[in-house]
């Protein structure tokens, strides 16, 4: 399976039983909270891994202390007697979450912008722009970011 990232580093610390508990373990990690983990290195004493997570569908996030403890806690079993360096990555929105029809009114206000400026930078017809900035057409992701990118500070 090998969903830990460079398993192979651990190959000859552990038996072929602990490695498949372990990247089972990752696995389960990745598919229900889209946590990653990888193995950077390894010595007689010390383990490096970083940890990150990224988007998920139910939108429950880790900070770094918490990913730092569920990877603690996941390797502490297999390397008690190794000191572990974590690098924890929370996932981060992206600005663009944060674009909402009233965000976007608010700023065509503030930068005095017309919807008719806004077709004419896009190419987007008027009633694509006026229902997505209304609300009444939900926005995907790169309208959004259209939008980010048109009205940011």
């Amino acid at each position: 399976m090998n969903t830990l990232k460079n398993i192979h580093k651990l190959r000859d610390h552990l038996t072929a039983e602990d490695l498949e508990a372990l990247d089972q373990a990752a696995y389960l990690y990745a598919r229900h909270a889209q946590i990653y983990l990888k193995i950077i290195d390894l010595n007689d004493s010390e383990i490096i891994v970083e940890i990150r997570q990224e988007k998920n569908t139910q939108e429950n996030y880790l900070d770094k202390k918490e990913l730092s403890e569920r990877a603690r806690s996941l390797l502490d079993r297999y390397f008690p007697d190794h000191t572990i360096h974590i690098g924890p990555s929370p996932y981060r929105h992206p600005p663009v979450d944060q674009v909402t029809p009233e965000w976007v009114q608010k700023r065509i206000s503030k930068k005095r912008i017309s919807s008719k400026e806004i077709r004419d930078l896009t190419g987007i017809d008027k009633g694509n722009i006026s229902k997505w900035i209304s609300g009444s057409r939900p926005m995907s992701r790169p309208v959004k970011t259209m939008f980010y990118l048109l009205l940011k500070d």
